[in-house]
């Protein structure tokens, strides 16, 4: 009965709801969630709730923003822009949804049920204690703006990680964003410019061309933070290396956005969107890629991605920046028909596993002509939901040791097993030169475990003789 009294006061009924439309924030305390604690878009909601007298425009409202606000967090947690991630709904057949997902799901309707009932409920005292309704909203978001003036407006996140908020106020327009991206879409059109440092893959590959080569990207393989950490990882990986012949040089390379813009730095040697090149060629005009390159210089070239090439078009651009002879998911799928087929079911892209694909690999360049080659992993993607078994624990590497959750240890052991299995497959008479680099830092949700990456390099190891 207190209860249901406490509910009927105005000023709760106000806090509740200002609280609920607003929870996406409130989630930020809890994860990775690079926004805004409070979006001014979401005031609108309770205006409207003033103002019309229809409780269905209130929620609609609210669902418009909602939608907007998920597009446009879930964007910058996995790197992407939103107009990126819009385009990439098409390849939502392609994902597998777990069980975890459908719970969230169901949860996530709960919730818009729970708003709409609030909604509902509040709708009959807001329009006795309008008055108390405005005022409650102008002195909140002045308090909230006064907050963000006085700790030097964005500078407070820095200032506070608890907040686990990056670069945001307390409180910010969700709509600021999507404009702000438009105008750049606008000003700067699907376009790339060259980039004004060299990438490590044309440092290493361009002038030379001796014997076979090949790139290999590890799909969100990220550089530890911890120094000392990630050194153990670099001497157990180098002391394969070795043994198989080859030196090794270890080294960092920037990153910026997801894997289709690592492609465009370290292939291409440019910034910008991979659909440039949907109807681009790279010999045709002055942005040559490493590929053009080793064309010129007597090799035939080869791609090789354990995904489908309908992702990302990988299908079609591949072709434009002098991959000759591209092989994905269905090119295996076709040449082993009557076979066993490796796919690793557990992710959330189900993929070829990324050893069978390099043996795969392997079986398609062995050819006389000198091969020039670029394998892209998937395994590793995230969300990560595998159990791993780490390959040759060691006392001073040892994964299971490291202050970081059960996902991500179990991502990182598949990337330290992958690389394993691939530098143990390597022969110096067939490869002269290999790369092994990361595209990006794993995108987790949980805070400890994005804490745990560089925001700004990703890792890679130089094979030579």
């Amino acid at each position: 009965m207190f209860l249901k009294n406490l509910f009927k006061q105005p000023l709760v009924q106000f806090i509740l709801l200002f609280l609920l439309v607003n929870s996406v924030g409130a989630l930020g305390f809890f994860i990775f969630l690079p926004r805004s604690l409070f979006y001014y878009e979401y005031a609108l909601v309770l205006l409207a709730l003033v103002y019309s007298k229809n409780l269905k425009t209130s929620f609609l409202l609210f669902i418009l923003f909602f939608i907007l606000d998920i597009f446009d967090t879930f964007s910058t947690i996995y790197l992407f822009a939103f107009s990126e991630l819009f385009s990439s709904l098409q390849f939502i057949a392609l994902y597998k949804i777990n069980w975890q997902q459908i719970l969230y799901i169901i949860l996530l309707i709960t919730y818009l049920a729970l708003i709409y009932f609030v909604l509902k409920q509040t709708a009959l005292t807001v329009k006795s204690n309008k008055n108390l309704f405005l005022k409650s909203l102008f002195i909140l978001y002045s308090v909230l703006i006064l907050l963000d003036f006085v700790n030097g407006s964005s500078k407070l996140a820095a200032k506070n990680d608890t907040l686990a908020v990056v670069n945001k106020n307390i409180v910010s327009s969700l709509l600021l964003n999507y404009i702000q991206e438009i105008n750049q879409s606008l000003i700067h059109p699907v376009k790339v410019t060259p980039l004004e440092e060299i990438p490590v893959v044309f440092k290493n590959f361009k002038d030379d061309s001796a014997g076979n080569q090949l790139i290999i990207t590890i799909e969100s393989w990220g550089l530890i933070n911890d120094s000392i950490t990630q050194e153990a990882l670099q001497a157990y990986l180098s002391t394969m290396i070795t043994k198989k012949g080859y030196n090794t040089q270890w080294g960092t390379s920037p990153f910026n956005g997801p894997t289709t813009s690592a492609a465009m730095r370290q292939l291409v040697g440019v910034t910008g969107k991979y659909e440039y090149f949907f109807h681009h060629k790279t010999d045709t005009n002055s942005l040559y890629s490493i590929f053009d390159y080793k064309k010129k210089q007597g090799y035939t070239t080869y791609g090789f991605h354990s995904f489908s090439g309908n992702m990302f078009n990988r299908v079609v651009w591949w072709k434009n920046i002098g991959i000759q002879h591209t092989h994905f998911k269905e090119n295996y799928l076709l040449d082993n028909v009557n076979g066993s087929v490796n796919i690793v079911k557990e992710s959330s892209f189900p993929s070829i596993n990324d050893t069978v694909m390099f043996n795969y690999m392997l079986t398609k360049t062995n050819s006389k002509n000198k091969i020039f080659s670029y394998l892209l992993t998937e395994n590793t993607h995230l969300p990560f939901k595998m159990k791993v078994i780490e390959k040759d624990p060691t006392p001073t590497f040892k994964i299971d040791n490291l202050p970081i959750s059960e996902e991500a240890q179990n991502q990182l052991k598949l990337i330290k097993n992958t690389i394993s299995n691939f530098i143990q497959k390597l022969d110096t008479n067939q490869w002269n030169k290999i790369i092994l680099i990361g595209d990006h830092s794993p995108p987790y949700l949980d805070k400890r475990d994005r804490g745990y990456y560089s925001k700004k390099l990703v890792p890679f190891v130089l094979l030579y003789k």
